[in-house]
Protein backbone atom coordinates (compact mmCIF):
# COMPACT_ATOMS: atom_id res chain seq x y z
CA UNK A 1 0.00 0.00 0.00
CA UNK A 2 3.05 2.55 0.99
CA UNK A 3 4.38 2.13 -3.39
CA UNK A 4 1.05 2.88 -4.15
CA UNK A 5 0.10 5.84 -1.68
CA UNK A 6 3.13 7.23 -3.12
CA UNK A 7 2.18 7.33 -6.08
CA UNK A 8 -0.87 8.78 -5.50
CA UNK A 9 0.82 11.86 -3.62
CA UNK A 10 3.54 11.85 -6.53
CA UNK A 11 0.27 12.28 -9.03
CA UNK A 12 -1.52 15.13 -6.72
CA UNK A 13 1.85 17.56 -6.67
CA UNK A 14 1.18 18.06 -10.18
CA UNK A 15 -2.26 19.06 -9.61
CA UNK A 16 -3.94 22.81 -9.42
CA UNK A 17 -3.77 23.66 -5.92
CA UNK A 18 -7.92 23.38 -5.66
CA UNK A 19 -7.68 19.54 -6.27
CA UNK A 20 -5.05 19.28 -4.05
CA UNK A 21 -6.59 20.97 -1.27
CA UNK A 22 -9.73 18.73 -2.29
CA UNK A 23 -7.21 15.19 -2.36
CA UNK A 24 -5.70 16.43 1.60
CA UNK A 25 -9.38 16.76 2.85
CA UNK A 26 -10.09 13.51 1.41
CA UNK A 27 -7.53 11.41 2.99
CA UNK A 28 -7.80 13.33 6.41
CA UNK A 29 -11.80 12.06 6.24
CA UNK A 30 -10.84 8.72 5.01
CA UNK A 31 -8.32 7.72 7.77
CA UNK A 32 -10.41 9.69 10.30
CA UNK A 33 -13.40 7.80 10.10
CA UNK A 34 -12.83 4.79 8.31
CA UNK A 35 -11.20 1.35 9.80
CA UNK A 36 -9.14 0.60 6.43
CA UNK A 37 -6.66 -2.30 6.42
CA UNK A 38 -4.49 -2.08 3.27
CA UNK A 39 -6.72 -4.55 1.01
CA UNK A 40 -9.65 -2.31 1.20
CA UNK A 41 -8.68 1.30 1.51
CA UNK A 42 -7.26 0.83 -2.20
CA UNK A 43 -10.29 0.23 -4.13
CA UNK A 44 -12.07 3.58 -2.73
CA UNK A 45 -9.17 5.12 -4.02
Amino acid sequence: MTKEMKGFDTRVKVLPAEYQTAWKEIMNNLWIYGDFTDSNLMPIL
